[in-house]
């Protein structure tokens, strides 16, 4: 996902103890989620809230991307339009933030 876009978390495959320490940063499977920054750690934007994710731990973070029109049930994205986003990526399921 480039950075500056949006995207909702579509599943997470970690060990057990990665998923808990996720959820506890507010990244689980439905969340709404903005790559700020990619790297090592990468800063994402959870919440409005930033926080910095290891690369080992988003590895197994799944997302697809805001398309930038809206969300699939209709329902405007939270980021469309505010700076820093950028719409027009074709909507998919893609590996989570990566460097």
């Amino acid at each position: 996902m480039p950075e500056g876009r949006c995207g909702t978390v579509t599943d997470v495959e970690a060990a057990e103890g990665d998923i808990e320490k996720l959820k506890v940063m507010g990244v689980c499977v439905g969340r709404k989620i903005r790559l700020l920054m990619k790297g090592d750690p990468m800063i994402l934007c959870v919440w409005g809230t930033r926080i910095g994710v290891s690369a080992r731990l988003a590895d197994g973070v799944w997302v697809e991307p805001c398309s930038g029109e809206g969300e699939s049930d209709g329902r405007p994205c939270a980021w469309h339009g505010t700076p820093g986003s950028t719409p027009g990526s074709t909507p998919g399921s893609t590996p989570g933030p990566r460097k």
